[in-house]
């Protein structure tokens, strides 16, 4: 109950945002820490309160529409359930995309460039 619990901890101090969800990355995602970090900051620019004009929010630019009962709000305030979210998003693609998950990921598997790199992974 006390991980539930701060898993709605708001914070709005966009450094502390960054610390809570980068802990919580290497926490539970050690071997992907690095990578998921980097691509933190090339999604975001390390700006909790980011909002691109397709509507991805937060550090990692997710989807609200794709997360059921999901809003800007809780990837913006909620570093901790942002992150949870974020490492999952990103191990799905990975098992969809396999060496292609950073597209997928950026641009959705569904996407015709996503897709072309899915179809050239399989061939090699």
């Amino acid at each position: 109950t006390i991980l539930f619990a701060l898993v709605l901890v708001p914070i709005e101090n966009a450094p502390l945002h960054r610390l809570a969800a980068q802990v919580t990355i290497a926490v539970i995602a050690p071997h992907e820490a690095v990578a998921l970090g980097n691509l933190m900051r090339s999604e975001s620019r390390g700006v909790p309160s980011a909002r691109s004009k397709k509507g991805a929010c937060g550090l990692a630019q997710q989807q609200p529409r794709w997360i059921p009962g999901s809003t800007c709000r809780h990837f913006q305030t909620l570093p901790i359930y942002a992150a949870l979210v974020y490492v999952s998003t990103t191990r799905k693609m990975r098992r969809i995309c396999g060496g292609a998950w950073r597209l997928c990921y950026t641009h959705g598997p569904n996407h015709p460039r996503a897709l072309a790199a899915r179809a050239n992974a399989r061939t090699d």
